[in-house]
């Protein structure tokens, strides 16, 4: 099968295609001067392309487009990219978006749900983005065959990430019965139609919940849609454990899980900060201390929340 294919066969845009080609003429030239194979190249031979690459100053969301693209050609090639966890350096992280609340998350999905002018189909794939932690690119795959209502739970298939089953909320069952009604379990839960339809359908949604939280005054600072998947596994970790959080999430390696671990830490962090200014002094003191750091995290999160704390 040809690249082109592939491409095809992920039901790419023609457009898309054609940058993915021209990559793919550039990306064979540069190795065959260099007498190299391609699926022999070492983590020094893609460093060195990445570096040459880097020398014109290109800006950050130009490089990240040219490792998601050696990482989609490896893909098609069948084998590991040497490069899969290389982070790009010398350029300005930009901010992540926040960690919503549990309540936060809660009070989204229902006012979305409550706006009658909003498709069922909308409120169902919203749903599993902010329940489920499901990633915008698993909406597509799901049948209604992955549907086990009578258990009240859903099995996303393979794709990117693990396969996994999850639980659905008692809120979803009856919309999931009425979207299901009539179909076949080979047919599409949510009906999407090629990859132009599912990024048109997922940017609306995205500005569909910008206005909802504007209409009803709500000050959550909503960024875009994975940010709920990424919320929603931070809450995993804090409830369930690290490993079960894994599973939940698809991650094929626990470092994944472990990198939005490091992040929750941060806010955390940030937050005791601004709640309690001697505690910088206290993580200071024990740093190395995990099961004493634990404590001073659980009583002053527990304190800035108003809850009274004996010691």
């Amino acid at each position: 099968m040809s690249f082109e294919n592939y491409l095809q066969n992920l039901e790419f845009s023609p457009s898309t295609i054609q940058r993915y080609l021209s990559f793919e003429k550039e990306f064979i030239l540069y190795f065959s001067n260099a007498n190299k194979k391609l699926k022999d190249l070492t983590y020094n031979d893609l460093l060195s392309y990445v570096n040459t690459k880097q020398q014109s100053k290109p800006k950050r969301s130009t490089m990240v487009l040219l490792l998601g693209r050696i990482q989609q050609y490896y893909n098609y090639l069948g084998v590991e990219n040497p490069i899969q966890d290389f982070r790009l350096k010398g350029y300005e992280q930009p901010s992540k978006p926040p960690v919503l609340t549990a309540a936060q998350l809660k009070q989204i999905a229902l006012i979305y749900h409550q706006n009658k002018r909003l498709g069922l189909v909308s409120k169902v794939a919203l749903s599993l983005l902010i329940y489920q932690g499901l990633s915008t690119h698993e909406l597509p795959l799901l049948c209604v065959e992955h549907l086990d209502l009578q258990q009240g739970a859903i099995t996303i298939p393979s794709s990117r990430l693990e396969t996994r089953t999850i639980a659905l909320e008692a809120s979803q069952i009856l919309d999931l019965m009425q979207l299901t009604e009539g179909k076949g379990l080979q047919n599409s839960l949510l009906a999407y139609q090629g990859s132009k339809h599912l990024q048109n359908r997922h940017s609306h949604w995205k500005a569909q919940v910008k206005r909802e939280l504007q209409k009803h005054n709500l000050a959550i600072s909503f960024i875009n849609l994975q940010q709920f998947r990424n919320s929603r596994i931070a809450h995993w970790i804090k409830d369930l454990g690290i490993l079960h959080a894994q599973y939940l999430a698809g991650h094929h390696r626990l470092g994944a899980t472990q990198h939005i671990k490091q992040r929750i830490m941060k806010l955390y962090e940030q937050l005791l900060h601004s709640c309690i200014p001697s505690f910088s002094l206290m993580v200071g003191v024990d740093r190395d201390v995990r099961n004493g750091q634990y404590q001073v995290l659980k009583f002053a999160l527990m304190e800035c929340n108003g809850v009274k704390v004996s010691k």
